[in-house]
């Protein structure tokens, strides 16, 4: 596998197959590769040192993407936040995302279909609350589904949990980072 400093080449070389990821390293640029299938990328996870970078995989606008939502919980805007407010606010998220889709009759179940990762850590000395929500067996087409999908969940909220503005609207842009299992943003 080798990597690019330069995504558009990647994306140029890009197959419909293809996995793209992203190796970001502090201090350095941000450097891109294709991988053939979800194999060769976890053996390239397993034999390399996620201490030493981050790595994330890259979606396009037009790629198809699993429902994903994110919960983040920042210092700047949520200084004394506590553990129970945090897991208060991602069963909110959950009960939302429920409502739309019963609304739109999705044969949901949280159990079925529902994944949550937690990427807690410290950041300056204050321990910052994160949440992943991936919705399993269901694929957008495309980024603009999955906003309206964010959308219509960000809508189901209630007013005064809404205005919080912790759930992350900034992931569903042209090119998307997700990480990677085992690596951490």
């Amino acid at each position: 596998m080798e990597f690019e400093n330069n995504l558009d080449i990647i994306l140029k070389r890009a197959q419909k197959s293809n996995i793209i990821i992203a190796q970001i390293e502090t201090g350095k640029p941000s450097r891109y590769a294709l991988v053939h299938n979800h194999i060769d990328l976890f053996h390239f996870i397993m034999s390399d040192d996620p201490d030493n970078h981050d790595l994330f995989s890259v979606i396009k606008k037009k790629m198809k993407q699993k429902p994903y939502f994110i919960l983040d919980f920042p210092q700047y805007k949520f200084p004394q936040i506590t553990e129970k407010e945090a897991y208060e606010y991602l069963k909110y998220t959950l009960d939302s995302i429920d409502q739309v889709m019963r609304k739109h009759k999705v044969p949901y179940s949280f159990e079925k279909h529902c994944h949550i990762c937690c990427t807690h850590e410290y950041v300056n000395d204050f321990y910052k609350y994160r949440f992943h929500i991936v919705i399993d067996k269901w694929k957008h087409k495309d980024s603009s589904e999955a906003r309206a999908l964010y959308r219509c969940v960000l809508k189901e909220l209630p007013k005064h949990i809404r205005d919080k503005k912790f759930l992350d609207g900034s992931i569903y842009s042209r090119i998307q980072y997700f990480p990677i299992l085992f690596n951490r943003k």
